[in-house]
């Protein structure tokens, strides 16, 4: 007789608040007539069902059924998908196999179970069918990251595990995707193979990229894992200050104590006074809490050298806490240098807790109790902090348990307190059993028994007392029949064997068994029951690695199910040898030999990371606890675990874990299988507590003691039931609160981001070893390193805990000096000598000879600059002490112009250390640059003939003149990048600050690797490494992008660009629905495209609002609507499901244009007319032609004036005004073409011309290439014009001109060059098909005047001409074309001889012509020598927004460089401080300070300021070790924290003197 089964139901767990799987049992129809029968079968089976795994279910027939054919089969949306049949008898248990294929996915599965009588014709015995739940995890992927935080241009490297079930490498490969923080996919990694060892890969993070919780995602065999690790902005301080406390401290502690160290980069300690405060707060989920300085104690201190130690009386801490209750102590120490005048904080956080001991029993309440067997259970006793009780305080104690049973009746019943002794001193760890049956002594009460209640007491040694209770319900079984499994193996490991004891209280003859692993049936069997106890073991696989369960159940014809369950842990991770050793080299100190040991052909990932950022344990290491429950995790719903306790390091070590076996929590043979995943199929009853909670559609749910409650009461925090079932298995906030509180406890350092010292993977071979040495870090370090394994046939292995090494290389040496001087400055290269060592330290430190630089000599007795400066190698003898270090400085004078390599070395009895610092140095003065451009047009002839000037000043700064001749083919540009992308600063000179210098550099790269592969120029670019670079800028521009989908211009603009995101649509040439839809948002319901903000970075986008004719497009916004236009014309061909709405965006901004065309022809300027004329023909208007019309009459044709005999060129271009060509200037007949002039509105006309030509080559138009003629003589860089766009906008012009003539291949020339003075310095370029897109150049000497061009064979090239020099005085710069900017910059020093400067800068707009403000505008002020400012206060200095439209400042190489979003008719000024980093003497007379506007820099003004008020000398400055009267001689030295050693009495005696003399001075 079929009878089918029901749908599946979920309901709430009897225990915990899971979702207990409701075990499925056959009704009988109720049409049809009752008939008494016996049960037939009963089948457990996993209710998960994974891919490419086996499936089993265990089939038993029970007694008196005849033998029967079972059919299994699995169901995924009514599609069979494995299927199996088997003859089943009723003697044992059988295994049904059914194979899941691999590429099986989501959807609805069932299993349906069919049994039939053999030879049977009259139909089915049984049919059963329940729903499955399906998981597509077939594999365990672990991530492991060599760091926990990582900062701005850093690499991110990682490693990929991926592993099957048995812990083995799995044979598939895995994808790798890296996400930004929001969510945007930066980077790929596709069909990585995992057979061979772990997956290692980088990552490079951009100098700017966006600061959050990346995302490393992993996609292997149908699953995926997310890995997370953190980005932060970090920038380096002048000096760093390190607090450290304990993470942790006991309430009834003395003090708190702790130490303040504070170190330069170099390792010289700092010198001056030290304030130590502490402040108390409440725990809060806040990482980085401001102290509270009125509620603080303080304890300053005036004499610092490097190391200080502090405490504070806890006593005086609690009386700050507000409220009582644990608190945090935050301990900021401020470090002030005396010498240099600068102070820097830190921080650092500790918890008080309650110093009682925590004594919890393990496993929550309720546990399940077997009336009529032993109940076993454990104790474990910890501090508040979560770590290990020392043991001293349970050297002497007392656990007493106190038990009480409780009847059904009511009655209760109090059993003998009882002591128990500690199982396991090191853990704390207590374990006893209470028998009920026995110690009632009563059958009756015995069968009666509804609960259990356990209270224990702790008595310490020192007096202290603790409670703990735990609450157990008795078993629920109708007839009082119990099964019991328990084990005897304390560590189960794969590989051997668990021994299992099953205990019964009645009599049966056998039982059957199933053992379960990652909710998989692993083996199905049946033993024989001789006695009320039998004992067998099983063999453990690999495929139960982790945790396993194994169900004992029995069912007979006069009796219902009984069944328990035991859940084990199996080690499968340290079962195999794997061991690290770390040692010094003896043979060489610096170096530190790293021996493996492991199995023979295993392959073994080492990780090294300083002390610091292991102990922050912020989960990017593989430690044991994380695969564990990595695993547990990739197994589906876990709803049953081994018993688990968790003990805290206090020294930053991985939390150690202990698993133990742990009885089923069921509280019925029903919520025993539904707790070990299975599911039971049946035609026979199946206990099941009954709920009167749910009666009548009610929600409640069911206390096992009695009573109901309500889902709001579950997880509360509040006890409702009295068996505690209402809080149980609740999520615990507690461990995410503890790794946060690890990262962020401390202020960040460098060594937090440091570099892994090791991150290696090395193969083990026959020898069972494999050695290598690595350097050690410089500095006293505490180095961690971890390792796990991997072995083709073992699997993987993880070293239980890091091997640590602390030391130092004993002596080492760090030079430091300014990056950019000029020349013949006076700089003080500091050298810093440390020693580590036990024993004292003789070394000579050796200033090498090189003609580059020379030593000054403060002692020379002559006068005069030339007479101190002294040629040749210099010597100097120190003694550092063990422990000190010894800072000296040896002064040069660079005598030479460009870089200049200072190499010092350090002699020491035993080996010579050498160090070597490069500075650039450079001529004093501003920088003039003039530029000429000719196009060797060879088309029509085969000869080219010119002379060109190299034009220089007669003020320039001696020796300060530098020119070179470029040349390259065909007419678009040469490629300047080999291995990096193009750039602003590259290209152009101007600096990459913003949105959209990032889109120009990302965009033009691309197009010029598109031309350079069409033209298979050669050698190819190493695109590899150009790729890598484009990633950098994408990664860049996502900083940029806003919520509403929008880009913005700079990081702190706070409203969206269209025309920004329009550029960046156009960059990445892909459409991202979330910046298309803001694009399309912004469009006016009239057609036109307006900006948020109401304002365009480039101002020439924007007619002015006055005209002379009193109409002006200023409000129409035609010049925006048609730039958009023209980018999402790009964007037509490109799959995305808003095409529909570009097309109909495109529509409706023709339309407006359209609306608006005869103005345009009226007033508009030649940028806009060219901007609507390009639009309105890609757009397909019928007004096109019409618009062309107006374009045409706004050209401009000109012909340069040449000398009598030379041809004149027609020029046609569009703009402002008339545009003067080059000049000659005629010597010896021979005429000379001079070098262009800036004109006033340069890069508006160049981007005019520019649309212009892109829209005559569509037309075929014949004045095509006069226009192009004139785009080439205005090139003011070998690398483009002025500024990015209308750089980017010839480019892409002559790109689609060259494509049209279509004769760049057969360019063939030879071009040379020679110097009229000196013939033999003649150069000939050979330009040929394959290397026509190729920049060459040759240097030219300023003195040759002139040089004769003559270029022959067939094609067009570039030849370009730039000269530059440097000039002092006022009156020899360069004039700019208009009065555009006022400028006026005020400069005064102060401190101690001048160590600090401060620049009071205003500038205000005046071109009022070209509009009321500017457009993006940069201030560019040079600094001199040896001054820095630190990132963090230029950071502060914009977003205080005290500066108006100050968006970003930054600092690089003695130019700091302010940006600013506009400038007004109002004056803007900017002050701002430098402090002296280097001693620097004998300082440039002048600096010079640049405004300019950022898409016009053809806008600019310059001031040279005055700075020869302050010459001091190189001793003034303190910067020598030979200058009297300074804190830092020779003979100076200071501790070397931290290992500090007793400082001499003449240290002690050097700091008092420097003491009073800074109080003197």
């Amino acid at each position: 007789m079929a009878e089918e089964e029901e749908e599946e139901e979920e309901g709430e767990g009897e225990e915990g608040g899971l979702e207990a799987l409701a075990v499925l049992n056959s009704k009988k129809d109720s049409s049809a007539p009752f008939v008494l029968r016996d049960p037939t079968y009963l089948m457990v089976a996993p209710r998960l069902v994974r891919a490419g795994q086996v499936y089993r279910a265990v089939v038993n027939i029970l007694d008196p059924s005849p033998p029967l054919v079972v059919r299994a089969t699995i169901f995924r949306d009514n599609i069979e998908l494995a299927a199996v049949e088997h003859e089943c008898e009723s003697e044992f248990p059988h295994a049904l196999e059914l194979m899941v294929p691999p590429g099986a996915s989501g959807g609805r599965y069932r299993l349906r179970l069919e049994g039939n009588e053999i030879g049977s014709l009259i139909g089915s015995s049984f049919v059963n069918e329940t729903a499955l739940s399906f998981s597509p995890r077939g594999a365990t992927v672990l991530v492991q990251t060599d760091k926990p935080i990582y900062k701005q241009g850093d690499v991110v490297r990682f490693r990929v595990v991926a592993l099957d079930t048995a812990v083995k490498m799995v044979e598939d490969s895995v994808d790798v995707f890296i996400l930004s923080p929001s969510g945007v996919l930066v980077r790929r990694w596709l069909s990585r193979q995992c057979r061979e060892g772990p997956v290692s890969l980088s990552f490079p993070l951009s100098a700017e990229p966006e600061y959050g919780e990346w995302t490393i995602r992993v996609e292997a065999t149908n699953t995926f894992t997310q890995h997370l690790f953190s980005v932060e902005l970090f920038t380096l301080p002048r000096f760093e200050v390190q607090v450290s406390v304990p993470p942790f401290l006991a309430a009834d502690a003395p003090y708190l104590e702790g130490v303040v160290t504070a170190n330069y980069s170099s390792g010289a300690p700092v010198t001056g006074n030290v304030t130590v405060r502490a402040s108390v707060r409440a725990l809060t989920s806040q990482p980085r809490p401001p102290p509270a300085p009125e509620s603080a104690l303080a304890q300053p201190h005036a004499m610092f050298a490097g190391i200080f130690h502090f405490k504070f009386l806890v006593s005086e801490l609690e009386e700050l806490v507000v409220g009582g209750g644990d608190g945090e102590v935050v301990v900021t120490a401020t470090v002030g240098d005396a010498h240099w005048d600068t102070t820097n904080s830190a921080f650092a956080a500790t918890r008080i807790f309650s110093s009682a001991i925590r004594l919890a029993f393990l496993g929550e309440s309720p546990q399940v109790l077997r009336p009529a067997m032993p109940f076993r259970f454990y104790l474990t006793a910890t501090q508040y902090d979560g770590s290990r009780v020392p043991e001293w305080r349970l050297h002497r104690h007392r656990l007493l348990v106190s038990p009480e049973v409780r009847l059904v009746t009511g009655e209760r019943h109090r059993l003998l307190p009882r002591t128990v002794k500690m199982t396991h001193a090191k853990y704390a760890l207590w374990e006893a059993e209470i028998d009920v049956h026995v110690e009632l002594a009563n059958p009756e009460a015995a069968a009666k028994v509804q609960s259990l209640f356990l209270d224990a007491e702790l008595k310490d040694a020192a007096g202290g007392r603790t409670r703990a209770s735990l609450v157990t319900v008795a078993h629920h079984s109708p007839r009082g029949h119990h099964l019991q499994v328990t084990t005897s193996t304390r560590a189960p490991k794969v590989g051997e064997y668990v021994i299992l004891h099953v205990r019964s209280n009645y009599y049966l003859d056998r039982f059957r068994y199933i053992l379960l692993s990652k909710g998989m049936v692993i083996e199905a069997g049946q033993q024989t029951m001789e006695a009320s106890l039998k004992t067998f073991p099983l063999p453990l696989t690999p495929e139960v690695a982790g945790v396993a369960t194994v169900v004992v159940y029995t069912i007979g014809r006069d009796e219902s199910l009984v069944a328990d369950a035991l859940t084990f842990p199996v080690d499968a991770l340290t079962r195999k040898g794997l061991h690290v050793d770390l040692r010094q080299d003896p043979r060489d100190r610096g170096n530190l030999k790293v021996t493996v040991m492991g199995l023979p052909g295993s392959r073994v990932a080492l990780a090294g990371t300083h002390w610091e950022s292991y102990s922050m344990q912020a989960g990017n290491d593989l430690t044991h606890a994380q695969v564990l429950y990595q695993m547990a995790r990739d197994a589906g719903r876990v709803v049953q675990e081994p018993l688990e306790q968790r003990w805290v390091s206090q020294d930053g070590l991985p939390e150690n874990i202990l698993h133990l076996p742990r009885t089923s929590p069921g509280i019925d043979p029903n919520a025993t299988f539904t707790y070990a995943d299975l599911l039971v199929l049946s035609d026979g009853p199946v206990p099941t507590l009954g709920s009167v909670c749910s009666a009548g559609g009610s929600h409640r749910r069911q206390c096992l003691l009695g009573g109901c409650y309500t889902a709001m009461e579950r997880c509360d925090g509040k006890v409702d039931c009295l068996d505690r079932v209402d809080e149980k298995g609740c999520p615990h906030k507690e461990e995410e609160d503890l790794a946060q509180y690890r990262q962020h406890r401390t202020s960040r350092l460098l060594r937090h981001y440091a570099e892994p010292w090791v991150w290696r993977e090395v193969v083990v071979g026959e020898t069972g070893t494999s050695s290598f040495s690595v350097s050690i870090p410089y500095g006293s370090v505490h180095l961690a390193l971890s390792a796990f394994s991997l072995h083709p046939q073992q699997g993987m292995t993880i070293l239980p805990q890091p091997v640590e090494w602390k030391g130092s290389v004993g002596f080492w040496m760090a030079v430091e000096a300014p990056s950019r001087v000029g020349l013949w400055e006076q700089i003080g290269v500091r050298v810093t000598a440390v020693n580590h060592g036990t024993e004292r330290v003789s070394a000579v430190v050796v200033l090498a000879n090189s003609a580059d630089y020379k030593f000054v000599d403060p002692h020379h007795s002559n006068q005069g600059r030339e007479s101190r400066m002294v040629s040749g190698e210099h010597e100097h003898r120190v003694w550092v002490e063990a422990g000190d270090a010894h800072t000296l400085y040896l002064p040069i004078a660079p005598v030479k112009l460009g870089e200049v390599t200072v190499l010092v070395q350090a002699s020491l009895p035993d080996k010579k250390i050498q160090k070597e610092v490069k500075i650039l140095v450079e001529p004093q003065g501003a920088v003039q640059e003039h530029h000429t451009s000719v196009l060797l047009d060879l088309n029509n002839r085969a000869y080219f003939f010119t002379f060109l000037d190299v034009n220089t000043s007669e003020g320039l700064v001696p020796g300060s003149d530098e020119a070179h001749v470029s040349v390259f083919g065909d007419t678009v540009g040469a490629v300047l990048f080999s291995s990096s992308p193009a750039t602003p600063h590259t290209l152009l000179g101007l600096p990459s600050a913003g949105c959209e210098p990032v889109a120009f550099s990302f965009l033009l790269t691309v197009v010029q690797l598109k031309y350079w592969r069409e033209m298979a120029q050669e050698p190819p670019l190493d695109e590899k490494e150009v790729f890598r670079g484009l990633s950098l800028l994408y990664q860049t521009l996502l900083v940029y992008q806003n919520r509403d989908g929008g880009f913005k211009y700079f990081r702190t603009s706070k409203r969206s660009s269209v025309w920004v995101t329009s550029l960046v649509l156009r960059a990445l040439n892909e459409v991202t629905d979330k910046a298309l839809k803001f694009v399309l948002a912004q469009q006016a319901p009239h057609g036109a495209w307006e900006e948020p903000s109401g304002e365009v970075a480039d101002r020439k986008l924007v007619p002015v609002l006055y005209s002379l004719t009193g109409v002006s497009t200023h409000d129409l916004n035609l010049s925006i609507t048609a730039h958009t236009m023209i980018g999402l014309h790009a964007l037509r061909d490109l799959p995305s499901p808003l095409d529909e709405q570009v097309e109909a965006s495109i529509f409706h901004g023709r339309n407006w244009v359209e609306d608006h065309l005869e103005m345009v022809g009226q007033v508009s300027r030649p940028l806009e007319v060219s901007l609507v004329a390009l639009a309105l023909h890609m757009s397909g208007s019928q007004h096109a032609h019409k618009a062309f019309g107006f374009l045409t009459r706004n050209a401009r044709q000109e012909g340069p004036e040449t000398p009598e005999g030379v041809a004149a060129v027609k020029y046609v271009y569009w703009g402002e005004d008339l545009v003067p060509l080059p000049s000659y200037r005629v010597e010896s007949q021979r005429p000379h073409l001079q070098p262009r002039r800036p004109h006033r509105h340069d890069a508006g006309n160049v981007a005019a011309t520019a649309y212009a030509l892109r829209l005559y080559s569509m037309r075929g138009e014949i004045m095509t290439p006069s226009i192009m003629r004139w785009l080439q003589s205005q090139r003011s860089h070998d690398g483009g014009w002025m500024s990015t766009q209308d750089t980017l906008a010839a480019w892409e012009a002559l790109y689609e001109y060259s494509q049209h003539e279509g004769d760049a291949r057969d360019t063939k020339l030879t071009v040379t060059v020679e110097p009229l003075h000196d013939h033999s310095q003649a150069r000939t370029f050979f330009i040929t098909p394959n290397n026509f897109l190729h920049l060459q150049t040759q240097q030219v000497d300023g003195q040759w005047g002139s040089v004769r061009v003559q270029g022959k064979g067939r094609g067009s090239a570039v030849l370009q001409l730039t000269s530059k020099y440097h000039v002092a005085d006022t009156h020899h710069l360069t004039s700019p074309p208009t009065p555009a900017f006022r400028l006026m910059t005020r400069a005064t020093w102060h401190g101690h001889n001048g160590s600090a400067l401060t620049f009071a800068t205003c500038v205000r707009w005046m071109f009022k012509e070209a509009g009321d403000s500017s457009g993006v505008a940069v201030l560019e002020m040079t600094i001199p020598s040896g001054y820095g400012m630190s990132a963090e206060a230029l950071r502060k200095l914009v977003l205080e927004g005290k500066v108006p439209h100050l968006r970003r400042a930054e600092f690089v190489e003695r130019k700091i460089t302010f940006f600013f979003e506009k400038l007004t008719g109002s004056k803007t000024c900017v002050e701002f401080s430098v402090e002296r980093w280097f001693p620097a003497a004998n300082l440039t007379r002048v600096l010079p300070v640049k405004v300019y506007e950022y898409y016009s820099p053809e806008l600019y003004e310059v001031e040279l300021l005055e700075m020869s008020s302050v010459a001091l000398d190189i001793c003034q400055v303190c910067g020598s070790y030979q200058c009297p009267n300074c804190p830092i001689l020779s003979y100076y030295s200071s501790p070397a924290p931290p290992w500090p050693t007793p400082a001499p009495l003449w240290v002690l005696l050097s700091l008092l003197c420097l003491h009073l003399w800074l109080a003197a001075s």
